[in-house]
């Protein structure tokens, strides 16, 4: 054999290494060295005094600001529970990140969130709502004066009934039911507002959205709310024409019989929509947003139990049409799209199936009258980004597990979660402000890095390793964040 060929062989060749375990006993090292970005955020936020006031201790051993920031930290190194932190704890480098506190055992941390009660819970959402104000300034700035909002519920499920105000949800799920307020745009939560689980999707809503929107006010001129079929109320129509809020809104339509009627008047023009992207088939298992079509579904199984099978054939159309809601006492405009679908019978007697004309329909009501049926569609459809929002809390954050069995220390948690969610992207938007990816990629990118912390003399060092490729990216975010964040 050739000696080329034995060293092509030798390359090829893997052979794992014997492995020795030692701790050193000079070098502090964390997995988690890219917290250093989230610590010089708080800093220059002066985030660690704005908590020092909730007074819910009245003997301050650990201040209410080191319980919620060990509780923030937990959630951006990817602890799932309250019991993580103790991983914190152990990890004396990155303790050392944030000036060495005194991180509290777990026990703790949960004791702190049972003493929440309803006026330190709002104290708390305040705080947070204060801390937004100047980061709407710079997305008025960058979106010109114009935001999209988008409102939607979770269930979240327990077990057992030693949760406080848990309850039956409209789906028989044991648990509790959060409303979540999203900016359309960026991902950042708006508000929580967390509720028992047999509160129907728009309880409370039209007071969260009057409440927010009047915060909104001062920085847009534009607002739109997005929301689906179970803001389909008057409540919630009233509120976005008061005189004091007036916003846009695109409401997913309930399918009733007088709508039904104005759907099927021979006079309706129907039309296929200019410059089409929407799939030939609406099932929304195959949709880029991951969302799941009830309506559609529903449909399915009712044709199934009479032996029939649902195909979606012909192009998609849409159409407009003005109506007037007697519970409302409005005329509004509703764009409808919709889809020709052929029963087929599924009978084992017969070989053949009789086709009847029947059609699927999906429609919004809207006053928005300055845009094309195509924007409106295009707008509501873009709104599946709200439950990928959603899934990513609940997996991403953590918060699918109910930490007390205190209602209003759950909710205090929700909040402290929302405002881990807000500073990553409060974050990425002062040092990569074009991107938007999930909690999992980004503890891979920003926060899962190896480094040596070295404390001397005043500063701690974040000290990369010798094969570490990028180092300048780290330098970059760093140079950003020391900027004036705010104008």
């Amino acid at each position: 054999m050739s000696q080329k060929s034995t060293k092509k062989r030798s390359k090829s060749h893997i052979s794992i290494p014997t492995f020795k375990i030692e701790q050193s006993q000079k070098m502090a090292i964390t997995a988690n060295g890219g917290t250093f970005l989230l610590a010089e955020l708080i800093k220059k936020m002066e985030m660690i005094d704005k908590f020092a006031h909730l007074n819910i201790f009245m003997r301050k051993a650990i201040g209410e600001s080191v319980h919620i920031l060990i509780l923030v930290i937990n959630q951006f190194t990817g602890g799932q529970a309250i019991s993580d932190t103790k991983n914190v704890k152990t990890d004396g480098a990155l303790r050392s990140i944030f000036g060495d506190m005194h991180i509290p055992a777990p026990h703790t941390s949960g004791d702190f969130l049972e003493r929440f009660t309803e006026k330190t819970t709002d104290k708390l959402r305040d705080i947070i709502h204060q801390m937004q104000k100047k980061y709407l300034k710079k997305i008025s700035k960058r979106f010109g004066r114009k935001i999209i909002i988008s409102l939607d519920s979770s269930l979240y499920e327990v077990y057992g009934n030693c949760k406080e105000n848990s309850s039956q949800s409209y789906k028989h799920i044991f648990g509790f039911h959060p409303l979540f307020l999203h900016i359309h745009n960026t991902g950042e939560l708006l508000d929580i507002i967390f509720r028992p689980g047999a509160d129907v999707t728009s309880t409370g809503a039209a007071d969260m959205l009057k409440e927010n929107v009047l915060r909104l006010k001062p920085y847009f001129d534009e607002i739109i709310f997005l929301g689906d079929a179970g803001f389909y109320e008057k409540a919630i129509i009233d509120t976005c024409e008061k005189d004091d809020i007036k916003i846009n809104f695109i409401i997913t339509s309930e399918l009733n019989n007088p709508i039904r009627q104005k759907l099927t008047v021979p006079d309706l023009k129907w039309r296929e929509p200019k410059n089409e992207t929407e799939k030939s088939n609406p099932d929304v298992k195959s949709r880029d947003s991951h969302t799941f079509n009830y309506r559609l579904q529903a449909l399915k199984d009712s044709l199934k139990k009479r032996g029939k099978a649902l195909k979606i054939r012909g192009q998609l159309k849409v159409a407009e049409f003005t109506h007037t809601v007697a519970a409302w006492e409005k005329s509004l405009r509703f764009v409808y799209k919709r889809q020709l679908i052929i029963e087929q019978n599924l009978t084992k007697q017969t070989n053949f199936f009789e086709a009847t004309e029947e059609y699927f329909y999906h429609g919004y009501v809207t006053n928005i009258k300055d845009k094309s049926i195509e924007e409106i569609i295009s707008i509501i459809d873009s709104r599946g980004n709200q439950e990928n929002f959603i899934k990513d809390f609940k997996l991403g954050l953590g918060t699918v597990h109910i930490p007390t069995k205190h209602f209003y220390g759950n909710y205090a948690y929700f909040l402290i979660s929302m405002l881990s969610w807000n500073l990553k992207c409060w974050l990425l938007y002062i040092i990569e402000p074009e991107l938007k990816i999930h909690w999992k990629r980004f503890r891979y990118l920003f926060v899962k890095v190896g480094a040596q912390i070295i404390t001397s003399g005043g500063y701690v060092t974040i000290r990369f390793g010798k094969n570490f490729g990028r180092v300048d990216g780290f330098l970059l975010w760093f140079a950003r964040l020391r900027e004036p964040i705010y104008s």
